[in-house]
């Protein structure tokens, strides 16, 4: 194999397994490895084309997700792309000026031209001890079916709520929830099957946040929200608005100060100073031991 090859190899490995590189960006390899099985290159629509159908058997993969296969594209510089419109090349730092909307002629890049069939042998290696979804976004997955499998997520003109940042966690209490009532089993009298999917929302964020330890990172929220059909800033307002919620990691014990009117009156600002001077981190921080 080529020693560059070899190099940028294992730098995707080394992504993978530490997680810069969704594992998605793998799946895209080994299609590409296997689309160009008998040919060395691929039409960029019929790669996506077999993406899609090979990524309907693997749970909880999002092939729909661009993202991953555009890093595996523009960071990793294995491929060359030439527009079929008029022929134009793209490869090295041109290939974040792509046009996902048109159709290319992908290969690797010329250099790599002869290991196509190391770097399958490689592909199908990783993706044998490293592929397939992570299982908390399998598990993630599993929660979206359970609200919206099946539903329409159709929303005409949906009204995000402003947002400060990822971290920033409001002062607003959770809603609460009486003895013996689950997510989803409070006011509403409406039949579950007559909601809309983006309804459920807050009881997503509520099993996501489980899944992911207590805080939910971005590819989360993102698969949350193409899943509702909602804007991302939605999304992330309500996390802002409910303090339950959290878009950055937290320790493994998280202190809750009430800090509604009556809390206040009764001396939670005082409370949480006293905390914040004893265990000497700022509002929403974690401490130095977790």
């Amino acid at each position: 194999m080529h020693t560059e090859l070899a190099t940028r190899l294992a730098q995707i490995e080394t992504d993978l397994r530490n997680g810069t590189l969704d594992r998605a960006a793998l799946f895209w390899l080994t299609v590409f490895a296997d689309a160009t099985a008998s040919a060395d290159s691929v039409r960029s629509d019929h790669w996506v084309e077999q993406g899609l159908a090979a990524a309907a058997d693997i749970p909880g993969l999002d092939a729909a997700n661009l993202a991953p296969r555009r890093d595996l594209v523009t960071r990793y510089n294995l491929f060359r792309f030439v527009r079929l419109k008029d022929n134009a090349e793209f490869s090295g730092a041109s290939l974040a000026d792509l046009d996902w909307q048109r159709k290319y002629r992908v290969s690797l890049r010329p250099e790599f031209a002869w290991d196509l069939p190391e770097l399958r042998s490689w592909a199908e290696a990783r993706w044998s001890e490293l592929g397939g979804v992570d299982p908390q976004f399998a598990a993630l997955e599993a929660v979206l079916e359970k609200y919206v499998g099946g539903k329409s997520a159709a929303h005409p003109h949906p009204q995000p709520l402003s947002h400060e940042g990822e971290g920033s966690q409001s002062q607003t209490p959770a809603p609460s929830l009486s003895e013996g009532e689950g997510w989803g089993e409070g006011e509403s009298s409406q039949a579950p099957d007559s909601l809309p999917p983006r309804s459920y929302l807050l009881e997503i964020l509520h099993d996501a946040q489980a899944i992911f330890g207590g805080w939910l990172p971005r590819p989360a929220v993102e698969r949350i929200a193409a899943a509702l059909a909602v804007p991302q800033a939605e999304v992330y307002g309500v996390t802002e608005f409910y303090e339950m919620f959290y878009t950055e990691p937290v320790g493994r014990k998280v202190v809750r100060v009430c800090q509604d009117a009556p809390c206040g009156v009764a001396g939670a600002d005082a409370l949480l100073a006293g905390l914040c001077q004893h265990l000497n981190i700022r509002p929403g921080k974690t401490t130095a031991d977790g």
